[in-house]
């Protein structure tokens, strides 16, 4: 139940990779009975967050088909509700088809009672702390708790399963809600690419084998070696038949309105989901009026600092 295809231009991300093998114990000789239960992956917008979890679920089935894997989109309710849907339907679930029943509750009594085979759950986008949290003194209440409400209008970290003979990987942008996501464990951060990874993925989306490292190591450097602002580079050399030195010159020109529609530039990827941003611009536009809705002075204070410098901020700015 993976909605993705998989990515033939993915280029691993060992460190990364490595080391959710080894926390899920899905490695060759690990003792699962040592695994986490949940693990989170946090990172910017962009930097390559779902495309780690849809490859590992992918090198999941082959290297373990005995477990079973699912997906859920959970950048808002209405989506992280019709995946558990689909999952019940999907697996037969029984008492999903009553009305009278909350299909998110049965569902997650469904992971928690499998015990004899095993399964693996991506919570991807998860960046929305107030759709998992609701620290209203009444929606803390349990006397007035009502779990159909709480699906529908957040709280929905009680309908992820507690245990259970599986694992569970979450995807968020939002360092805080991975914290409370996963409690009591550290969230592994995804970085930029080091530049042989951004060669490399410069050189399978372009197909060229040939491709200039200098050239490679240039634009990556230029594009702070972010995943999707490479992948959308890429993409737009290709369908405009322009070579690395040519993109260079464009951004190196000065011009920060070219910077910015270079940056615009949408892609199709049948690798990404349909509702999430595809231009680098529009995925930090997404990030910064997120800030700007939980706390209009941080956005303020980003702003003034932006317009300052984008790299060389002074202290004060902070203080």
């Amino acid at each position: 139940l993976v909605p993705y295809a998989k990515n033939k231009s993915f280029v691993e991300r060992f460190d990364v990779f490595e080391r959710l093998k080894s926390e899920f114990c899905h490695g060759p000789g690990d003792d699962i009975e040592d695994a986490r239960f949940r693990v989170c992956l946090f990172g910017l917008g962009g930097i390559g967050k779902t495309q780690i979890a849809i490859a590992y679920t992918y090198w999941l089935r082959k290297a373990h088909p005995e477990i079973s894997v699912f997906w859920v989109h959970a950048s808002n309710s209405k989506r992280f509700r019709q995946a558990l849907s689909e999952i019940a339907n999907e697996c037969r679930i029984p008492g999903c088809s009553d009305p009278n029943v909350d299909v998110l509750a049965v569902v997650k009594s469904w992971f928690q009672r499998q015990s004899t085979v095993p399964w693996f759950l991506v919570l991807d986008n998860c960046d929305d702390s107030e759709l998992f949290f609701n620290d209203s003194p009444r929606a803390n209440d349990t006397r007035l708790c009502d779990l159909r409400l709480d699906s529908e209008n957040g709280n929905l970290a009680r309908f992820i399963p507690d245990y259970g003979n599986g694992s569970i990987l979450v995807t968020t942008r939002n360092k805080q809600a991975g914290s409370r996501l996963v409690p009591g464990q550290p969230s592994l951060k995804v970085g930029p690419m080091n530049h042989e990874e951004a060669v490399q993925m410069f050189r399978k989306i372009s197909g060229d084998s040939l491709l200039s490292t200098e050239a490679a190591f240039a634009l990556s450097n230029r594009l702070e070696n972010l995943p999707l602002a490479i992948a959308q580079a890429a993409a737009f050399m290709q369908k405009n038949c322009m070579s690395i030195h040519q993109y260079l010159g464009i951004l190196n020109r000065g011009d920060n309105n070219v910077e910015v529609q270079l940056l615009s530039e949408n892609f199709g990827a049948f690798t990404r989901d349909t509702d999430v941003p595809r231009a680098v611009m529009a995925t930090w536009t997404v990030s910064f009026e997120h800030i700007k809705k939980r706390n209009s002075l941080a956005a303020e204070i980003l702003s003034l600092m932006a317009f300052s410098d984008r790299l060389v901020i002074q202290r004060q700015f902070m203080t």
